[in-house]
């Protein structure tokens, strides 16, 4: 009766431990969650991992836009995505990137029901708490189990029902006939060599298998947690995976296990015994797998449902953060875009600026570091925004439908052997081609052919920009070339950026003005930098004559 009672205190005292540890847990998490809402991370993000769910979508189902690597690099996204992201999970993170870089046809908000939602503070942190159990980096491999072919049974797997058999058959005639323990020697070796041997194989599911029965759980109490988050179809998708669970239960992901203690070590070596003799997690592995390669698109289910619940929310730290946000306006107008106050939301103090664009496209001059390309970044960028997120950084945006292509910065390929301007070349050929489409279009393009002579350069840039001006799509085009203006002025309103040297420096307000430049400072600009007086005096000279 004594050690009974000693048993029943012990196993008292380890379970309360076991529950306060799990509440300090938890009101850690929960304190964490609080002190970043409304903030940016400040963890690094491992663009690698994130992009992977965003890869596989868009080359399944082939959405009506997906950003180019060239935009994505024009516009600094991956910046953009870093200071936006507010996700709780690695997959919402990826979830979000994919929305980020799929600019959709909704003329409606799809996030606002979501974000109303979230406005609840304790569902809100409710639903982070149990996100954050999706917080580790293993899930980021989750999404392996649905984008990627998953291994095969071997060809001689059925000879192992055999060797099973000739294990079950000589035990159980070893009661009667001993001898035949010296037979199980052979298929126990067996069955040893393809249970280390299936160790391999559980090492590449080590990250993804977990971390579905982590989203399984997740899902699972997300749907439960509120009438507005139910969802049928995630109900349906978790009866599918029911048999998972099972297999699951039978395989050891962690080398060595979790032992504490002696009694516990002897019940576990117990355990891998029979599951090493009997290969139990060699046939669990394997219909496991074969399972799951029949549920792919359940566990697909699974990971949009909790990535769209991630994402909404991290729209709604945005909301509360000190950002200045408001909601597109979306026109059915075309060649029409009209943007108040509009900033850069990763430049401190960034100037604000207004435009209206209706019925042709824009030519902006002025010179280096005035503010021409963060110009065009910004108005691109809030458009891509505004067609994803459903929010701009400005005082209001107004525009139609655009899908979106660049040609901002330009690389030298030199793995390829490709010049700067052959590399230009052949992005700006991929915008002409997209030109033709029947969906309206938004180029941007900063310096055209600034890799070739000014006489070919200008020739070539007014045929590519007519080009691309044709039908409802939007140009905005940035350039130091003043010929173009005169080139383009039917079809371009004119817009510049300018500066002023004011006590031997150099002074920009980086505000957009209506009309083409009419100073020239970069003559003057040698002269501060110290330049000798007789290049001063030369270079006057023949710009005159030009």
């Amino acid at each position: 009766m004594i050690y009974l009672l000693g048993a029943i205190i012990i196993l008292a005292i380890a379970v309360t431990g076991i529950m306060i540890s799990r509440r300090r847990t938890a009101r850690k998490t929960l304190q964490s969650i609080r002190k970043s809402w409304g903030q940016p991370k400040d963890d690094p993000s491992d663009y690698y991992l994130i992009e992977r769910y965003s890869n596989y979508e868009q080359a399944k189902n082939k959405p009506y836009h997906k950003l180019s690597e060239q935009t994505i690099n024009d516009l600094d996204l991956r910046g953009i995505f870093a200071f936006i992201d507010r996700t709780t999970s690695r997959i919402g993170q990826q979830y979000l990137f994919k929305v980020l870089t799929e600019p959709s046809t909704s003329l409606t908000n799809p996030w606002k029901k979501l974000t109303e939602l979230f406005s609840n503070t304790a569902l809100r942190e409710k639903t982070q708490v149990l996100l954050h159990k999706l917080s580790d980096r293993d899930a980021y491999h989750l999404q392996s189990l649905f984008s990627e072919e998953q291994m095969a049974k071997p060809k001689w797997y059925n000879l192992l029902f055999l060797n099973l058999t000739a294990i079950i058959c000589l035990i159980v005639l070893s009661f009667k006939y001993p001898v035949c323990l010296l037979f199980l020697l052979m298929p126990i070796t067996i069955s040893l060599i393809v249970h280390f041997w299936n160790k391999n194989n559980t090492l590449v599911y080590m990250q993804s298998l977990p971390q579905l029965n982590q989203l399984m759980i997740v899902a699972k109490e997300l749907n439960q947690s509120n009438p507005e988050l139910y969802q049928e179809e995630v109900t349906d998708a978790l009866g599918k995976l029911k048999g998972f669970k099972r297999k699951y239960s039978l395989i050891s992901f962690r080398p060595g296990g979790n032992v504490q203690d002696e009694l516990s070590a002897l019940v576990f070596g117990l355990f891998e015994m029979f599951k090493n003799f009997f290969m139990v997690e060699v046939f669990a592995l394997f219909e496991l797998l074969e399972e799951l390669k029949e549920k792919e698109q359940a566990i697909l289910t699974l990971f949009e449902y909790v990535g769209e619940v991630d994402t909404a929310i991290s729209i709604c730290s945005l909301q509360t953060s000190d950002a200045n946000l408001c909601y597109p306006t979306f026109s059915s107008e075309e060649k029409q875009l009209t943007a108040t106050n509009i900033y850069h939301p990763l430049i401190p103090d960034c100037v604000r600026n207004s435009i209206t664009i209706h019925g042709k496209s824009v030519l902006i001059t002025g010179s280096n570091m005035s503010g021409k390309s963060t110009f065009l970044r910004t108005l691109t960028i809030n458009s891509i925004l505004a067609q994803t997120l459903h929010l701009c950084f400005a005082d209001s945006f107004e525009a139609p439908i655009l899908k979106v292509a660049s040609s901002i910065r330009i690389d030298d390929n030199l793995f390829q052997g490709k010049s700067y301007y052959l590399q230009e070349v052949n992005v700006i050929g991929d915008l002409l081609k997209q030109s033709s489409a029947s969906e309206s279009s938004f180029f941007v393009l900063d310096e055209v052919f600034r890799g070739t002579n000014t006489l070919e350069r200008i020739a070539a840039a007014k045929a590519v920009l007519s080009h691309l001006n044709q039908g409802n799509n939007l140009v905005m085009v940035a350039t130091h070339d003043l010929e173009l203006v005169e080139l383009l002025q039917d079809s371009f309103d004119l817009y510049h950026f300018t500066e002023d040297i004011t006590n031997d420096e150099l002074v920009f307000d980086h505000q957009l003005k209506e009309g083409p430049l009419t100073t020239r400072n970069a003559i003057k600009l040698l002269k501060i930098s110290g330049y000798p007086q007789a290049v001063i005096d030369e270079a006057m000279s023949l710009s005159k004559e030009c």
